[in-house]
């Protein structure tokens, strides 16, 4: 076991099988502690005839359990310099490279406006080329719908991203927009019709399409008003009859004791893939999309969590138990929306960590909500959400630009309200004239299909 100290020291203990160690004072802390990969480690010998000698020892599988205790008001502790509960934030989650301003969930229209412009729209923007790279990958679930929607439908694809669903089903007229611009400007070079707009507004008449897909929006509205407007907008532009199909990222990323593809996969998986797409923008390929180079088994995750992204698209499928597709936590970029209301059902294999805040308006028994003011946490990729509301990192890399290490990236961070079990299907039963085909969850995101009634 190393245990290392914030000014760097280091001091390697070996640990004996089966011992306990009981931390206190600093150690318990102030030290971190863990165990290193290496394949052999060097230990004092045990012959006793040689004081202080050493030997090389070949490495086993070596488990440590840590256990904790969660501290649930606010710590006074003599180590400030390492107390989240006193404003110590890990370097690895500092908002940007400049500034350590807390960001706080929303408690007016115009703060949530200003959230979702720095935290989504503007990140977006920024990170459009890079993140067009890892969407390359259309998922099969929302694959299945498209394919399945009747000759000759008029299909909105509400936050394109780079596109990817705009290629699928020839036999369909389909067109995207995105709060994007440059992600709309990718999907011209690809040759596919998309414009700009807010999703809270779509520029759409209403009752005149067929079928709208919006897939990984929702999650990026930063209040249940938000996220209910967002709903809204889709049911005013599908015609009577018409059909959408809306995703979000879920709350729960482990059910039936199956985890999700998002906390199976590594960061050393995603920055592997980063660095095999860079290869091959060094190689100069011209003329030809990602998606037409023979990389599908990179499966490409945002290296934030990678995953989690914005207008690009995630979701789930139909065929819950049978389908294995590729984890996605955020796709498409955000529009804005306004009008909303919350709710909730019952998580499954959520953390003991999470909080419940039983005061939340609409909220069912095991409603998960983040208090408004509170300061918004960023997550760490790849582990189970501890709220729904945070800000999730993403590393960007320039296009062309080889990766190294973590310093390489500029990291931005992108607001995320994940969804609990029955969540998004409550937010529909809140709209007029809508009927719910189904609603189900697959590989950490939940998916539901709705009908306007005739």
């Amino acid at each position: 076991m190393l245990f290392t100290r914030p000014s760097g020291r280091q001091l390697p203990l070996v640990l004996p099988p089966r011992s306990l160690l009981v931390l206190s004072g600093e150690a318990r802390y102030l030290w971190s502690h863990g165990i290193i990969s290496r394949k052999s480690d060097v230990v004092p010998t045990k012959d006793g005839l040689s004081e202080g000698a050493l030997t090389v020892v070949p490495r086993g599988v070596r488990t440590s359990f840590t256990f904790r205790s969660v501290k649930w008001t606010p710590c006074k502790c003599a180590f400030p310099e390492r107390c989240d509960s006193q404003g110590y934030v890990k370097d690895s989650e500092t908002l940007s490279s400049t500034s350590k301003t807390p960001v706080k969930l929303p408690s007016t229209e115009y703060e949530a406006a200003t959230l979702e412009a720095s935290h989504v729209h503007d990140v977006y923007d920024n990170i459009a080329s890079h993140f067009s790279e890892t969407r390359y990958k259309a998922w099969p679930p929302v694959v299945d719908f498209l394919q399945g929607i009747p000759f000759g439908s008029i299909v909105l694809d509400i936050g394109c991203g780079n596109g990817k669903y705009l290629g699928i089903n020839s036999n369909l007229y389909k067109f995207g927009c995105d709060r994007s611009r440059n992600l709309v400007s990718v999907c011209r070079e690809r040759s596919h019709q998309a414009f700009v707009c807010d999703s809270l507004s779509l520029p759409v008449r209403g009752n005149s399409l067929d079928v709208c897909i919006c897939i990984a929006v929702l999650h990026h509205f930063t209040t249940v008003e938000r996220r209910l407007h967002g709903l809204k907008e889709i049911v005013r532009v599908l015609r009577p009859g018409g059909k959408a199909l809306v995703t979000v990222w879920a709350l729960e990323q482990e059910k039936n004791k199956k985890k999700s593809t998002y906390l199976k996969k590594t960061k050393s998986d995603a920055k592997s893939r980063s660095n095999k797409i860079g290869a091959i923008q060094d190689r100069k390929i011209e003329n030809k999309c990602v998606e037409d180079i023979n990389i599908s088994n990179l499966d490409i995750e945002e290296l934030s969590d990678d995953k989690l992204c914005s207008s690009g698209g995630a979701t789930q499928g139909d065929k819950i138990d049978s389908l294995k597709v590729c984890g996605e936590e955020a796709g498409t970029t955000l529009m804005n929306s306004s009008d909303l209301s919350e709710t909730t059902g019952k998580s499954e294999s959520v953390t003991s960590e999470i909080t419940i805040n039983e005061n939340v308006a609409n909220l069912g028994d095991t409603g998960v909500e983040t208090p408004v003011n509170s300061d918004l946490n960023v997550h760490s990729n790849r582990t189970q959400f501890k709220q729904q509301d945070m800000l999730v990192p993403w590393h960007f890399k320039k296009p062309g630009e080889k990766v190294t290490s973590d310093k390489d990236f500029e990291v931005y961070h992108r607001f995320y309200h994940v969804f609990v079990d029955g969540e998004l299907e409550y937010l529909c039963s809140q709209l007029s004239d809508v009927t719910i085909d189904k609603c189900y969850y697959v590989e950490g995101n939940w998916f539901i299909i709705f009908q306007k009634n005739l």
